[in-house]
Order: C-alpha cells, then structure tokens, then sequence
C-alpha cells in the first residue's frame, strides 16, 4: 500500500526534524526508525541513522540485526560481514536466531551464494544451524538445481539425529527426479517411511513420474497402487506420466489396463482421456502418438 511504503520516509522527516531541535532519541527509538526505513527499502537512511550511534549511544543485538537483514536482503555481503564482526567486538556474536534469519532472507532472494558464506561464517562462530536454518537452506538449495549440496546438508541432519520433517524429504525427492536421480529419490522414500512418516501425494507423483522417465514403468505402476491402497486419491498428475510412457511405446493393452482400473476406482475415465489428450497435443511430435491412442 503507498501509505505503508510512505512509512519510513514519514519517520525519517520526524527524525531528521528532531535532530534540528535537538532532542537525541533513546535506542529503542533509533532502532524503530531504522527498522521502518529498512522495511520500507530505504537501507541507505537507514544506516545513515546509524552514523549517528556515534554520539556515544552503544548498539544492541538488535540494531545491528536490523541493518544486517537489511543489508542480505540486497545482497551486501561484504558490509554484513564487517557488521557481524562490529557486533562481535562490542556486543556478542550472533547466536542461532540471528544466523537462521539471514539465511530465511538469503534463500528467499535466491543468494545461495551468499547464504553458503553466512553458513560458513555460523560455523566459525561455533553457532549449531537449527532445523529451521537446515530446512530452509536445502530448500533453497533444492530449488536452485543445487540438490547435491541440499543432500549433503540432509545427511549432516541425520548425523546430528534431528527430526526431519516431510517437507525436506519432498523438497530433496523432487529435485533428485528434476536431474534424473530416480534411484536416489526411491532411496528417501524408502528412508521416509522407515522414519514413520507417511509419503504424500506430491512425493508420489514426483517418483512415478521420474520412474517413467527411466522407462521403469512397471515400478511407477506399483507405486500408483499403492497411493490407492493408502487412500491418497491420485490425481492426474499421478496417472500422466503412467499413460504417456504406455502410448510412446505403443502398449495399448496397457493403456486399457489403466482405464479400467481408473473405472473401478469410480474416476471418469472421459475426463481422464480428456486430459491426456489436451496434454499430448501441447507438443507436435506427440500429436500422432495421441491419434493413435484415440484410435
């Protein structure tokens, strides 16, 4: 809204005619305007606020946290740096929060770089990552075609015997398949439901799908049946790739197979045709495939 990305100028006007009567805010009062001209994306006013700590005020944790987020955000890696050391020499070293907000804001703006150094920097500190800190790197990692990194974390994870929530799993299983690591992907399954969770739908279809990228279809099969016998209510998107690995390689039995598992199942097989359809004709060298189907 413009009123709220007017804010911090509107605080920084009230600042500025304070100083001019001279009357010097209390830190909890410094650390309010810079906040707010951070949040509003005005980090240069924000740390020329700071130039006036100079006046003999002393930082706390959270007036060099402020500045920091403000600084990852826009990827100033080095000014971050020469901030988390100031607080180390005036205050204390960060601890585990301070370090898991950086990496929340480094991931979200896609600095994977960047978080990889605060990760290092964490670890001179002798701060632990948490499992927040983990899971939102590996996350990020995951998403960023950097899987390998995501795993290596994971099993760090495993090492330390933290609880490894579903989402971690899915995120690691799903970029494994996006870079034709099935094997990998079926191997986090497997350790999935020996840590007592159960797989969701997502995880499923992400499987089934890369199964059937490496022509192992029967296994994709199975793992379709067993959605269904976990009562999961696959999707199309659980059957999809199912269909189009049967009708690239010609296997209409199959294909009727399927169908009349679909109808047993009470699922409008029309719809279910209908979309494949609508999905094979979205690329030329699929349209014959589907005529022949159809057929």
């Amino acid at each position: 809204m413009p009123g709220d990305a007017n804010r911090g100028l509107r605080v920084y006007y009230v600042y500025e005619k304070m100083k001019k009567f001279g009357v010097k805010p209390r830190l909890f009062l410094y650390n309010r305007i810079m906040d707010a001209l951070v949040k509003t994306n005005h980090l240069d006013l924000a740390m020329s606020v700071y130039d006036d700590f100079k006046d003999g005020l002393v930082e706390e944790s959270m007036t060099f946290m402020i500045l920091i987020k403000g600084l990852c955000k826009l990827g100033q890696m080095d000014e971050v740096f020469e901030l988390l050391g100031r607080m180390r020499e005036n205050l204390c070293k960060p601890d585990v929060f301070a370090y898991t907000a950086m990496v929340k804001i480094l991931v979200a703006e896609r600095n994977l770089d960047g978080c990889s150094n605060v990760w290092k920097e964490m670890q001179r500190d002798a701060v632990e990552p948490d499992v927040i800190a983990y899971s939102t790197f590996i996350a990020g990692l995951c998403k960023n075609n950097q899987v390998d990194k995501g795993y290596e974390l994971f099993k760090e994870m495993k090492q330390k015997k933290y609880l490894i929530d579903r989402g971690i799993y899915g995120s690691l299983i799903k970029s494994f398949v996006a870079n034709g690591k099935v094997g990998l992907a079926c191997d986090l399954l497997k350790d999935l439901m020996d840590s007592g969770y159960r797989a969701d739908l997502a995880i499923y279809n992400s499987i089934i799908e890369g199964l059937c990228n490496a022509k192992r279809i029967d296994r994709a099969y199975k793992l379709f049946q067993i959605t269904v016998q976990e009562d999961l209510h696959p999707d199309f998107s659980t059957v999809r790739p199912i269909f189009v690995s049967y009708a690239e390689l010609k296997k209409m039995d199959e294909i009727c197979k399927l169908l009349k598992e679909l109808k047993r199942l009470s699922y409008c097989v029309g719809d279910e045709l209908s979309k494949f359809f609508t999905f094979m004709v979205e690329k030329d060298d699929r349209i014959m495939i589907a005529l022949e189907v159809f057929e």
